[in-house]
């Protein structure tokens, strides 16, 4: 054995030197202190996008181009309905009166 203080653990019986104990304390420590500057695991490095503007903040233009062409559909379709209704009620204005001329 080295010439050097020992320190007996009580409860294995293993004899360990005071240089042995005094690099694990040093261990120890700096395992510390790196642990304490790193980040905590609640935190994420990630990579980060920027995502467009919504619609909502488009100026102009931008904006009224498909809304305009919405309008526009939804139009077309409004005036394909009134016809079909107006041609229905033709049929049944001039089935009325057929059917009052024959009374």
């Amino acid at each position: 054995m080295e010439n050097h203080k020992l320190i007996r653990t009580p409860s294995k019986g293993v004899y360990i030197t005071f240089r042995h104990a005094l690099v694990g304390v040093g261990l120890l420590g700096a395992g510390l202190l790196v642990g304490a500057g790193t980040m905590p695991p609640s935190q994420a490095w990630g990579e980060v996008r920027i995502a467009p503007p919504p619609k909502s903040f488009e100026t102009g233009g931008q904006l009224s181009v498909p809304i305009l062409k919405e309008i526009a559909s939804t139009l077309h379709q409004m005036d394909g309905r009134l016809a079909r209704m107006e041609t229905v009620a033709k049929q049944l204005q001039t089935q009325l009166l057929l059917d009052q001329r024959t009374q």
